[in-house]
């Protein structure tokens, strides 16, 4: 039912897996690669999300966060008619809803 990997991956992790050095570190090689290139997308996606200020590091959370409201503001700001809502808004202590995005733009006019 599994694939071939996975089998070998639980028969590792039951001890019976191989000790072989040269596999657990072609093992390290490619999990530092697939790393780096979850670190590079993050990276790519962090530079297309407004933040203020500008040079401000976002987690990973922050980043997906930020990125699935940001879609939601840009799908808004293109389907709206100028009246609505943006659906990326968030709602405030006061019960006010506040999109983070549109408060931006307004605050540079």
């Amino acid at each position: 039912m599994g694939s071939v990997r996975a089998q070998r991956d639980r028969d590792r992790d039951r001890g019976g897996g191989s000790t072989n050095p040269v596999h657990r570190n072609q093992a390290n090689a490619r999990e530092r690669d697939r790393t780096h290139s979850v670190n590079q997308a993050f990276s790519s996606l962090r530079a297309l999300i407004p933040t203020e200020p500008k040079n401000r590091k976002l987690s990973k959370i922050e980043t997906l966060r930020l990125a699935t409201s940001y879609i939601a503001h840009l799908d808004t700001q293109l389907h709206s008619t100028g009246s609505t809502v943006c659906s990326a808004a968030l709602g405030t202590r006061s019960g006010l809803k506040v999109c983070t995005f549109c408060l931006a733009a307004r605050s540079k006019k």
